[in-house]
């Protein structure tokens, strides 16, 4: 582990709290998932659009890569 470690602190009081804690972390994971989806669907559009605009692409090549 290349000389790291890595230290576990545990600052639920309660079970509820604990698994409250664990619930917002994957809600929070799922939206960053989400949302760097989202992002990379829009950055494959403008640089197709961008080949297109040079003519290195044609439309019809550019619907079939999505």
């Amino acid at each position: 582990m290349q000389g790291r470690e890595l230290v576990m602190v545990n600052t639920a009081d309660t079970a509820e709290d604990d698994l409250m804690s664990d619930v917002v972390a994957s809600v929070t994971s799922f939206c960053a998932w989400l949302y760097g989806r989202r992002r990379a669907k829009r950055k494959t559009e403008q640089v197709l659009a961008a080949l297109q605009q040079n003519g290195l692409i044609r439309e019809s090549e550019a619907r079939e890569s999505h």
